[in-house]
């Protein structure tokens, strides 16, 4: 009987011991897949600068832009912009408080674009009470981040042939903050890389360069670049 009794324990121990990990493993497998798939908030983002228009990032440009962001993985990012750059406001102002021969006031055109594309991985998220998991496209980012601008400057009359042209490169390591109210996004950021900017004249069908620092000073001139704006926009999914 002693015998029967110990094989009977020794059977029904096992069972216990495995149906109790079994339950401990699925609530701690529920936990962690709750903690990885919660869903994003927003996938997908369209964002501006509503006061670049007076003054883009070529001197002297009104800019006009459209980003997206897009959600690639549970922390990661890819952003891409395009902007038109034409004539500041404060240019059309001066060209009428400096009338050309007293009456007529030179007709300026600036025409260009601006590219730009950045991967970003989020750190963390602002609010505390969603956890500290990193969770895109919400809460602190870091990640690298590359520009092209240019823009051609000229009287409306010689514009075929005779302009100067302002070039912009930048690649700087970006960080920032993306906040949302509701579905509206809120991203404040500034970086800190490299920057190269030309200056160039195509006169009479030949092209004269000139030295960027004697034109706009020599922080314009120098390589090292310094970001810091925001955008705002709406998020969807």
């Amino acid at each position: 009987m002693n015998v029967l009794k110990k094989i009977l324990l020794l059977g029904i121990l096992p069972v216990f011991f495995c149906k109790s990990y079994g339950q401990s493993g699925s609530l701690n497998t529920t936990n962690r897949f709750d903690t990885l798939f919660i869903p994003h908030k927003y996938v997908n983002i369209v964002k501006t600068n509503p006061f670049i228009p007076l003054w883009g990032t070529i001197p002297f440009t009104a800019e006009y832009r459209i980003v997206y962001e897009g959600v690639i993985a549970k922390n990661q990012t890819v952003l891409m912009s395009f902007s038109y750059l034409g004539k500041s406001p404060f240019i059309a102002v001066m060209e009428n408080q400096f009338p050309a021969n007293g009456s007529i006031s030179p007709s300026f055109l600036i025409k260009g674009f601006r590219l730009q594309a950045a991967h970003r991985v989020y750190l963390a998220k602002l609010n505390e009470n969603m956890g500290y998991y990193p969770y895109a496209p919400e809460g602190f980012y870091i990640g690298p981040h590359i520009s092209y601008a240019t823009a051609n400057f000229g009287e409306k009359s010689t514009f075929a042939y005779n302009y100067i042209t302002f070039n912009q490169f930048n690649f700087v390591l970006m960080t920032g903050l993306q906040t949302f109210i509701d579905q509206f996004a809120i991203d404040v950021f500034f970086g800190l890389g490299y920057k190269k900017n030309t200056v160039s004249e195509w006169r009479n069908s030949q092209i004269i360069y000139h030295d960027p620092a004697e034109i706009m000073g020599n922080f314009y001139a120098s390589p090292v670049k310094i970001y810091l704006g925001f955008n705002a926009g709406i998020g969807f999914n």
